[in-house]
């Protein structure tokens, strides 16, 4: 089975697949789509369009992670709206994971290990990640750095850390080992 994730930033086209390989390296990720956050959510001609793509890549088995920033919304109440109408839409595996509030965000909770002093107390409501990032880092462009520091979060990091620290990582890691069980099941 393979897996095909959606995805709204241009860095998480590159660092998503690092993640998953490196943490999960059974499952088979193919190259991810990418879609405006706000037009995915809401706009289910888009839902349609995307899965049809996910689908033409899959063939007739195998999952959808859908990996977008919350930002200022809740993604335990937004995540399973999402996930009941792409299961609406489509036979495949459907998975929704919202970072609260951005991918960075799990940087921030991996900071001992990436070199960006300690996490942050207050860690899931921080808005504005990537700045932080930036200020620990002395620069941080999400094209060129996200997926070097993902490989490093991958390398140096405990993945327990990274769960007790963020609930909406824990959540992309309870995703990820459902997906892995139905391959390798």
């Amino acid at each position: 089975m393979k897996l095909v994730p959606i995805v709204e930033g241009h860095g998480d086209v590159d660092a998503l697949p690092v993640l998953i390989r490196g943490y999960f390296p059974t499952i088979r990720v193919l190259n991810p789509l990418r879609i405006s956050r706000n037009r995915f959510i809401n706009s289910s001609d888009e839902q349609d369009r995307f899965l049809e793509l996910a689908r033409k890549s899959l063939g007739e088995f195998g999952s959808v992670l859908v990996l977008l920033d919350a930002d200022s919304d809740c993604p335990a109440e937004l995540a399973p709206q999402l996930k009941r109408s792409l299961e609406s839409r489509s036979s495949l595996g459907c998975h929704v994971v919202l970072a609260k509030c951005e991918f960075e965000t799990w940087f921030l909770a991996a900071a001992e290990c990436l070199g960006l002093g300690e996490a942050p107390a207050d860690l899931e409501e921080i808005r504005g990640a990537k700045e932080e990032v930036k200020r620990r880092l002395g620069r941080y462009s999400e094209t060129i750095d996200q997926a070097k520091l993902t490989g490093k979060l991958v390398k140096n990091c405990d993945p327990s850390i990274l769960r007790r620290r963020s609930a909406s990582f824990d959540k992309l890691w309870r995703e990820l080992e459902g997906i892995a069980r139905t391959q390798n099941g």
